[in-house]
């Protein structure tokens, strides 16, 4: 499973940046940028083929390989006195390969007749390739605070 681990994941970078202007002292408008790199290298995979509890007690088969993430938030903040209210917007990119299943699998069991006499091996394999996917999302935020 460790090994299987360093095969799979990969560091992760993370850059932001943002900048604020403030209209007045009570009124302040916010943009940004994340950028997050991908945490699975590009030949990862599900490896269902593991002795692990993990994966015995899995109760699903597919996983998707998911690409970078970009994110672009803008936001504006009200000052009252001692109450802040923040409003923000976020709107985030990313793709993905989705596999039903383990991309490459296959095994070998032995074939008897009906006498019990040994046939030979019988050979299956299961392969399949990806669906490009896309996980895009807007999502609105608020928050009100109060400064003892």
């Amino acid at each position: 499973m460790k090994r299987h681990t360093e095969n799979t994941l990969r560091g992760v970078s993370t850059l932001k940046f943002g900048a604020e202007y403030k209209i007045d002292k009570n009124v302040a408008v916010r943009l940004g940028y994340n950028y997050v790199s991908p945490m699975y290298k590009e030949s990862g995979v599900r490896d269902q083929t593991l002795e692990s509890p993990g994966v015995y007690y899995a109760s699903t088969t597919h996983y998707v390989n998911w690409k970078d993430t970009h994110r672009i938030t803008a936001g504006v903040g009200f000052s009252f006195d001692k109450f802040r209210l923040d409003l923000a917007y976020q709107y985030s990119m990313r793709k993905g390969d989705f596999y039903p299943f383990m991309k490459d699998l296959s095994a070998t069991v032995d074939l008897y007749d009906e006498n019990g006499v040994k046939t030979g091996p019988f050979t299956e394999s299961n392969s399949c390739s990806s669906v490009n996917v896309k996980d895009n999302r807007h999502q609105i935020q608020a928050s009100l605070t109060y400064t003892f």
